[in-house]
């Protein structure tokens, strides 16, 4: 063995163990992004199935709210032992609704409900009803609140259901029936 042939297989082996180096290094590179990849589906996949239960949780909310006020529609027309029943009934179907919401809560997911007078936010709020208002003060601003929005942290995951007002002025002129002056 002569010192140019081993000179010649110890860069061979040198250039074999770079190429080595170079392939763990792009090995690793490879194997953390689809780590990374994993991890972000996982968390996509968690939070889209937890947005499924939360919305399926809000979806039973308005039902039992929207029986309660049917139903307390109907319960005013009939006679007094059937009332008391009846509205029994519909205090079970309310204690129900809040005991979701209090779930929700539990799980980072908060419901909020507007005041009447208090100005539209069109990120928190979908308009159901628009309702005329006399008063420029009024414009832009919430009537009732119809369904409660609900957001987990900063995201609103169902806005609020509201009727907002509408200014319309008045006309405070009397209407000329006869415009162009024929008797």
């Amino acid at each position: 063995v002569t010192l140019e042939s081993l000179n010649g297989k110890m860069e061979d082996l040198l250039e074999k163990f770079e190429n080595k180096l170079q392939y763990d290094k792009n090995k690793d590179t490879v194997i953390d992004r689809q780590a990374r990849e994993l991890e972000d589906f996982r968390k996509s996949l968690f939070e889209k199935m937890h947005r499924q239960v939360m919305n399926s949780l809000i979806h039973s909310i308005d039902d039992m709210e929207k029986l309660h006020k049917d139903y307390e529609e109907r319960g005013k027309k009939e006679d007094a032992d059937f009332q008391a029943l009846f509205f029994k009934t519909l205090g079970l179907f309310l204690s129900e609704s809040e005991d979701l919401r209090d779930i929700l809560e539990g799980h980072g997911v908060h419901a909020y409900r507007s005041e009447p007078g208090t100005p539209f936010d069109p990120k928190a709020q979908r308009v159901i009803e628009k309702v005329p208002t006399s008063n420029p003060e009024e414009d832009q601003c919430i009537k009732e609140s119809l369904r409660w929005g609900f957001r987990s942290e900063e995201k609103v995951l169902r806005p609020e259901w509201v009727s907002m007002l509408v200014y319309k002025p008045q006309d405070d002129k009397p209407q000329d029936n006869n415009p162009q002056g024929n008797q």
